[in-house]
């Protein structure tokens, strides 16, 4: 009778399989991180686009891009009548230029009690504008729609490359 022996691997190859795995998100965390931000280039004056960041998330197998930044969701999906998600607010508000919290809120005016407020607070030398809202940039989708191909290139490199 013959002595088989076998010995199992299944902990080594584990091991490897999620090491490539996170190399792999780690790579593809970096390339999306890079394309978001360069997508902001045109219409950003720098904050924003150097808030981009990438946050692997091991347990879940998956990579989350993004900004910390308040207003990031703003320019992404829209505010006011062209608001993307919901909440279109019709009419028109008055804010302050550097002011986020704006002198009236969330209050919307007709577009000649706009005129008139801004007016009034610009005379006393307020920085105020009116608005309908602003359009969506589609900064975070656009970049990464735009590079699909490229990132299921790079995760079946690292992927294939990482477990050997």
């Amino acid at each position: 009778m013959a002595v088989i022996n076998f010995k199992s691997n299944r902990h080594a190859v584990d091991a490897k399989v999620d090491a490539a795995i996170k190399n792999a998100l780690e790579l593809l965390g970096q390339a999306a991180e890079g394309d978001v931000a360069t997508n902001l280039k045109n219409n950003d004056t720098g904050a924003l686009r150097g808030s981009i960041t990438k946050k692997v998330v091991e347990e879940e197998d998956s990579v989350y891009i993004g900004s910390p930044m308040e207003y990031a969701p703003y320019v992404e999906y829209g505010t006011g009548i062209f608001a993307e998600k919901g909440g279109r607010q019709s009419g028109w508000w008055v804010y302050v230029k550097g002011n986020s919290s704006g002198i009236h809120g969330h209050k919307s005016y007709t577009y000649e009690e706009a005129k008139r407020i801004v007016a009034r607070m610009q005379a006393q030398g307020i920085d105020a504008h009116m608005s309908q809202g602003m359009r969506p940039t589609h900064f975070m989708r656009d970049a990464l729609v735009k590079n699909k191909g490229k990132y299921e290139k790079l995760a079946s490199m690292a992927l294939s490359s990482g477990v050997k």
